[in-house]
Formats: C-alpha cells, sequence, structure tokens
C-alpha cells in the first residue's frame, strides 16, 4: 500500500466516520444505529483498477475502494465516489472473539483470534472468503505437528494469559504470526516466535502449508506483549 493511498484509507477507518455514514442506510435503522458501535474491526484490504497513462503508455496502479471486515458487517467505502456500502448477504461470525488482528489479500480475509474457554484460553485463525461473504466453519488446521507455531497460553497472577500476537502479510499471500512469550520482568532474555506459512483452502477447509518457525532470542525482559511491527 503507497503513502497515498494510506493517507485515502485512513479516513473511512476512523469508526465515529464509517458509524456517521451508516446510520441512514434502512438495514442499520431497522437493527439499531447504536448496535455498530460496538462493532470489533478485523481487517481491511484494498481494491486496485490498473488503468494505462496515455500520455506515457504505461500501467498505473490505483486504490479504487476499501473492504473492511468488522465483526457483524462487511463494508466497502468507494474512494472516488466518498460512500460506503453494506453487503447485506454478509453472514457474520457467531463465536465471540477477543484480541483480533487480522490481514487481507486476495478474496480471502485472514483473522487471529482468541478464544475462552473455562480452562485456558488459545489462539486460531479464521478465514473469511470475500468473494462469497462468509466464513469457512472451522479454524486453519496444519499447526499441529510444529511446536509453538501458535500463541501457547501461560500463568499471570494465577490467570490464564495468551499472548499478544500480529498477523502479518509479509509477502504475496505468504503469512507471519510474531508473538512475544510470557510476561516475565526477572528474565534476561525475551523470546520472540515467528511463524511463517501460506493457506491454501481444500473442500471448504483451510490449510496451513509451507510452514517455518522460528525462535529469536532478545535480550532484556519485556512488559507487554507485541502491539505492532
Amino acid at each position: 500500500m503507497s503513502r497515498e493511498d494510506g493517507r485515502k484509507l485512513l479516513p473511512c477507518l476512523q469508526e465515529p466516520s464509517i458509524i456517521t455514514s451508516l446510520r441512514p442506510m434502512t438495514r442499520f435503522t431497522d437493527w439499531g444505529s447504536l448496535r455498530y458501535l460496538h462493532d470489533i474491526f478485523y481487517a481491511f484490504k484494498l481494491q486496485y483498477e490498473t488503468p494505462v497513462d496515455p500520455a506515457t503508455c504505461k500501467i498505473k496502479r490505483r486504490a479504487t475502494h476499501a473492504i473492511i471486515l468488522l465483526s457483524s458487517c462487511l463494508v466497502s467505502y468507494d474512494f472516488d465516489q466518498n460512500a460506503f456500502k453494506v453487503y447485506d448477504d454478509h453472514v457474520p461470525q457467531e463465536c465471540s472473539w477477543n484480541c483480533c488482528t487480522g490481514v487481507g489479500h486476495g478474496d480471502l480475509f485472514y483473522i487471529l483470534c482468541q478464544k475462552n474457554t473455562y480452562e485456558k484460553p488459545y489462539a486460531v485463525l479464521m478465514v473469511y472468503n470475500d468473494s462469497v461473504h462468509k466464513w469457512y466453519p472451522t479454524p486453519v488446521v496444519g499447526f499441529e505437528n510444529f511446536p509453538h507455531a501458535l500463541p501457547v497460553s501461560y500463568e499471570l497472577f494465577s490467570k490464564p494469559e495468551l499472548p499478544r500476537a500480529q498477523l502479518l502479510l509479509i509477502g504475496e499471500g505468504r503469512l507471519c504470526i510474531l508473538w512475544a512469550d510470557k510476561i516475565d520482568i526477572h528474565n534476561a532474555v525475551t523470546q520472540i516466535y515467528c511463524t511463517k506459512f501460506d493457506v491454501q483452502v481444500i473442500d471448504e477447509q483451510p490449510c496451513a502449508v509451507n510452514v517455518s518457525t522460528q525462535l529469536y532470542n532478545v535480550r532484556g525482559p519485556h512488559f507487554i506483549g507485541i502491539n505492532a511491527v
């Protein structure tokens, strides 16, 4: 994403702007205007067109839309028209998720999230198909044979805690999960885990392939998880 595209996208990702623009729509009026104040932002991606510049005969890529995935709706923002569109056929995910981080590429959104159980939280990677506006029903499989491929919970003040992680798009469809080990101010070294992989969808089941895991030892303790990269 270019700096120009980023400047164009920033206003449409500000939550009050989205809510203000969407309130007049019938669908949102029916559900109640306050409903979307509590929506969770999962991820966004840009759609481009590639017109040919008549002066130079070169193709110049230009962002035309931002596709924004929220917890209960899918929104398209048109840069040229300065207008939002809500997809009526979007199927929201019924599960409750916390601490989500996501990226979009091609027709797919990838969402790394925390699921809570009575015993301990655990991380799952879910996939949303933008071309058909629905979630795949089961998480990505294929990490089972790779220790620490996904964040692992630990005890913090007698409570189970899951390290805060970041999901990154590092290449053409190549993904990376990055997180720091458990918080301990007494440790002289912080362990940073890095999992790189691709995702293939086979019979409605997303699968992680070409998985590689790495562990980095960074000098010094840390107090919180990784907020940004």
